[in-house]
């Protein structure tokens, strides 16, 4: 509660995760009697500034009542996969409810690559196999809570092209031999793309890299730096 209440004074999003795991819900059940979303209402805790990570095990009336009090989602299926949640959240179920979704890697202990290309990748297949349907994540849907979307969830005015908002872009090179050929540009992002085909990085309209080279910082130093500061922690 008390990081709703500074989240309302300096008008900023703040994050929770919920209803990552089966046992959390339990455990919920049992303390509160209470599911989760409907205890963290029952808080006032919920509200346009809510970034809730995970939402694996929503139900459909959760779901209704996140979108009503204008909560954002971040879904992290990889997370999920490797931590063994069980679940898949119910993306159809939050479209439909014009919930606002966004996408999450969660942490490098929980998903090691940290790809934004792989978090679109595989909501799609992950959703899609959950399912038992092939339509059940479209490629547009998914691109947009990937860009669009999480600007909205952490309040940027980013995610699109589009005059006054904030230039923060990606460039990928569409000769790479992964995203030949372009019968859809949008699905070989979502599903054919990955990190090695950015040539250039925009950040706040500063161009941090350009042709596949950092102009901003020194790479093989921070490189070097991680490598001894994982050692020093085995």
């Amino acid at each position: 509660m008390a990081a709703e209440k500074l989240s309302q004074k300096h008008s900023i999003p703040y994050h929770i995760h919920l209803s990552e795991t089966r046992k959390e819900v339990f455990d919920c059940l049992q303390a509160h009697k209470k599911r989760p979303a409907y205890y963290l209402d029952s808080l006032g805790v919920l509200s346009s500034r809510t970034l809730a990570a995970h939402c694996v095990w929503l139900t459909k009336e959760e779901v209704r009542l996140l979108a009503s009090k204008g909560v954002s989602s971040s879904l992290c299926v990889e997370s999920n996969m490797k931590l063994s949640s069980g679940g898949t959240a119910p993306l159809p179920e939050m479209q439909e409810c014009g919930m606002n979704i966004s996408l999450g890697t969660d942490g490098a202990a929980s998903n090691n690559s940290l790809s934004m290309f792989s978090a679109m990748k595989f909501t799609g297949l992950l959703v899609k196999n959950a399912r038992w349907d092939a339509t059940a994540a479209k490629e547009a849907g998914i691109l947009s809570a990937a860009a669009a979307g999480g600007a909205q969830a952490l309040g940027l005015d980013a995610g699109e092209l589009k005059e006054g908002k904030l230039a923060d872009i990606i460039l990928l090179d569409k000769k790479a031999p992964n995203l030949v050929p372009a019968h859809s540009n949008i699905a070989n992002i979502v599903y054919s793309a990955h990190a090695g085909n950015v040539t250039d990085t925009i950040i706040n309209g500063e161009i941090v890299m350009r042709d596949r080279k950092l102009l901003t910082v020194d790479e093989e130093k921070i490189i070097g730096a991680a490598q001894e500061q994982a050692e020093s922690l085995i």
